[in-house]
């Protein structure tokens, strides 16, 4: 033996320190889980039990236009208003007006619609207000404006002119999402010294690990994804793959509600200095659209500490208190907190996802909240109602694509090949859908 080395070979070589922790040492059967990937948005929402299956990989629904949408009568360069007293063709831009509309100037005064012109251009309009007078500047300036917000006719008058509204198409689509693992004859019979499952097989840490990898996929996309053209169904400008595959991929919940949420001058609203001033702020934009009454609150760790810190300080609030929801009669414990303020209840759950040190802020964002109704939205004209927030997965013919896992290679329970080896395949086809996504909000700049 060299001097200098040491070699399990002599026992004299080795310290008895040495011996013990070399030698001697005890392992822990069980893999300890560190990463806590399993928490994540998907089983949020399949816990929820707000998975719902479509028969097509691309999904439609349509929502109302707002009733006053187009209430605004603008006066505009050309001939301006003057004095009091009934005003007669001034230019202006008409949106829906009618005759017989009452409209609000800025003063407060209201004004009798009496003649729009649509076919002169630029178009005109004649009023008169209420009370005889008026107010002149209501309307002697280009870009004064008129809100309509009622109407008024005379007796034994005929029917208004009709107002058609439109509907708004909304649209996302289903993903295919696929994870493997591949063992071979020897790697599958060796033992380790380690357990999964309660075995000493590699093959169901690798399997189980694949697994989760899988889901997160899922829960990521869910989340941060954003759709691609829909080639499933056609789209000329679809996404394909190395192989010319057609690829199709679903919008996720910060994509749709930064698009389509409640948003200030275009943009999500944004963290404000404090805790309470944004949500002063964000109250007042949620009542502006009727929103409900109940949210969920998604959160990461920066703006769950600045919540929680808020709330426990405050006296009038209702304080934060354990939620659990009923699915399925059974109650279902998230983590959440529920706490009251400004008359909204929020349901405040926080989602690894929102921290996860390895997907960095380019894909997670950098302290965003998002809010959801609990609950469902109604139906215009009639009965019934649909969840805000559902995951839609495909099925049809048999087939179930909410989760599919199937086995093959030569060492599968029905062997599909000579070739001694066993792969372990996943398999899901689903997307998001946001309903009514106009009650919904992102809110960033918490970090």
């Amino acid at each position: 033996m060299a001097i200098g080395s040491s070699s399990a070979e002599y026992i004299s070589s080795l310290s008895f320190l040495q011996h013990s922790f070399v030698q001697g040492r005890e392992i822990l059967s069980s893999v300890l889980d560190v990463q806590n990937e399993e928490d994540t948005f998907l089983d949020v929402m399949q816990a929820l039990g707000k998975m719902k299956p479509t028969s097509q990989p691309v999904y439609h629904a349509f929502v109302n236009s707002a009733l006053y949408a187009d209430n605004t009568i603008t006066i505009v360069s050309g001939t301006l208003g003057s004095g009091t007293g009934a005003q007669t063709d001034l230019t202006a831009t008409l949106g829906n007006a009618r005759v017989g509309d009452l409209a609000m100037g800025a003063s407060g005064n209201v004004y009798l619609v009496t003649a729009v012109d649509r076919v002169s251009s630029p178009n005109k309009v004649s009023f008169k207000p209420v009370d005889g007078a008026g107010t002149a500047t209501d309307y002697d300036g280009n870009g004064d404006i008129l809100k309509v917000f009622s109407n008024a006719q005379g007796e034994g008058s005929g029917a208004p002119s009709s107002i058609k509204y439109d509907m708004t198409k909304q649209e996302n689509g289903v993903q295919i999402f696929k994870n493997s693992y591949r063992i071979s004859d020897v790697a599958k019979a060796s033992k380790i010294t380690v357990e999964y499952q309660g075995k000493p097989y590699f093959m169901y840490k690798g399997t189980f690990e694949a697994l989760m990898r899988f889901r997160a996929d899922i829960s990521n996309a869910l989340m941060f994804g954003k759709k691609s053209p829909f080639g499933f169904s056609g789209a000329s400008s679809a996404l394909s793959d190395s192989n010319g595959n057609v690829v199709q991929t679903t919008n996720g919940l910060k994509a749709e509600l930064t698009a389509g949420g409640i948003l200030d001058s275009g943009s999500p609203y944004q963290y404000s200095s404090a805790a309470q001033t944004t949500f002063e702020t964000l109250t007042a934009a949620l009542n502006s659209v009727r929103a409900p009454k109940d949210y969920w609150l998604w959160v990461g760790s920066a703006a769950g500490i600045k919540i929680d810190n808020w709330i426990k300080n405050l006296t009038s609030a209702q304080g934060l208190n354990g939620a659990k929801f009923m699915v399925d009669g059974k109650n279902i414990d998230l983590g959440m907190d529920v706490f009251t303020i400004y008359g909204r209840t929020y349901y405040k759950k926080h989602l690894n996802i929102l921290d996860h040190a390895e997907l960095g802020s380019s894909v997670r964002g950098n302290g965003e909240i998002y809010l959801v109704p609990n609950g469902q939205i109604k139906v215009a004209g009639g009965a019934g109602s649909q969840d805000y927030l559902q995951v839609r997965f495909l099925e049809g013919d048999g087939n179930n694509f909410s989760f599919r896992e199937t086995l093959t290679g030569g060492l599968a329970p029905v062997p599909t090949s000579a070739d001694a080896i066993l792969d372990v395949n996943y398999e899901a086809i689903m997307g998001l859908e946001v309903l009514g996504k106009e009650h919904c909000a992102i809110v960033t700049g918490w970090a």
